[in-house]
């Protein structure tokens, strides 16, 4: 576990809270509420700094900040085997969900699960 996030950049980025209470995961993309500010970083620059050259799966869960992560990884040359992320259309809209998931397409990933909700998506890079 690092104490930090993950983004299209390094720095300090303010997460907001749920409108509920009761649920727990805070995000950069709902501005509602007051915002905590916390350390972020790149992919980029969390696997130089843990020496890693290549990664065989990751897993994307980070409420509408996914889509920026997603293009910052492209533009460093970073392509996982095996991708899983959660889609949030509610921050960003279908649309976006819709261009992202072709440009997953045109870098070799094939759909291999999509969730009945179509929120949750596994990705294979051939």
């Amino acid at each position: 576990f690092y104490r930090y996030g993950v983004s299209d950049h390094d720095g300090v980025d303010e997460f907001y809270p749920p409108p509920n209470p009761k649920n727990v995961s805070y995000s950069t993309i709902r501005k509602v509420g007051s915002p905590v500010a916390l350390p972020v970083k790149r992919l980029q620059t969390i696997m130089q700094e843990l020496g890693h050259s290549r990664i065989d799966l990751l897993k994307l869960d980070i409420e509408g900040g996914e889509y920026a992560v997603i293009d910052d990884m492209f533009e460093s040359g970073i392509l996982p085997k095996q991708l899983l992320v959660e889609f949030h259309d509610r921050f960003a809209g279908s649309k976006k969900k819709a261009q992202t998931l072709k440009k997953l397409g045109q870098r070799g990933y094939a759909i291999l699960c999509e969730s009945q909700n179509g929120e949750e998506y596994t990705l294979l890079r051939s």
